[in-house]
């Protein structure tokens, strides 16, 4: 399964799957590195002990994984389920048709 989930198309339900795992990874990352406290520069409260530029650059990253964590990666796998039915319903079809 795994080795088949790496070898997948880019444009198929397990290549969808593949990228919103890659995609998860980021978040997961920066989650486990504790970069969710940063976030707090957006209401201009920066951490002690970090510069402040630091604090951003950490900030933007969680965000922009956090907003792929949200957003991308769960429609990379609903797409992925629409298309495993979408191909299983035209596999049924042809089948009844021969």
């Amino acid at each position: 399964m795994i080795r088949s989930l790496f070898r997948a198309p880019i444009f198929s339900p397990l290549g969808f799957v593949r990228w919103a795992i890659v995609t998860s990874i980021p978040f997961v990352i920066a989650h486990l590195a504790g970069l969710r406290q940063y976030t707090s520069i957006l209401s201009l409260t920066i951490p002690e002990g970090t510069p402040g530029q630091l604090a951003a650059w950490y900030a933007g990253f969680y965000l922009i994984a956090y907003v792929a964590f949200t957003l991308i990666a769960p429609t990379l796998l609903i797409a992925a389920c629409v298309y495993a039915l979408i191909l299983r319903s035209f596999a049924s079809l042809r089948m009844t048709s021969s």
